[in-house]
């Protein structure tokens, strides 16, 4: 069901999710004293540089899932109406009598 692509863009993703939270966590109690100056644009600029490859990534994934469901729509669509001939001859055996009423004047 999922592709090489899918697993690497969503382990990308959580990647970079764990990156982010991870700085906010570490800046906001164990280095909060410490980030100062310089410091602290840098630190606070790399959380927000995961935090925005993460929000890139997941929408990512939502195109190439997006994507997916629309070729496997069309794929299904293009099946139902390539074989109804098919299909009526095969459920003919389940209800013998449909044949004759198929045949019947309206």
């Amino acid at each position: 069901m999922f592709t090489r692509a899918d697993m690497r863009r969503r382990r990308y993703g959580v990647l970079f999710l764990v990156l982010a939270a991870g700085l906010l966590i570490g800046g906001q109690t164990l280095l909060k004293l410490r980030l100062t100056g310089w410091a602290f644009v840098f630190y606070w600029g790399a959380c927000f540089l995961f935090t925005g490859l993460a929000m890139l990534t997941a929408l990512l994934d939502v195109r190439a899932v997006r994507r997916d469901v629309e070729e496997e729509h069309h794929h299904l669509v293009k099946r139902i109406f390539d074989e109804p001939v098919a299909r009526k001859s095969r459920n003919n055996h389940l209800h013998p009598d449909r044949e004759s009423l198929d045949r019947s004047p309206k």
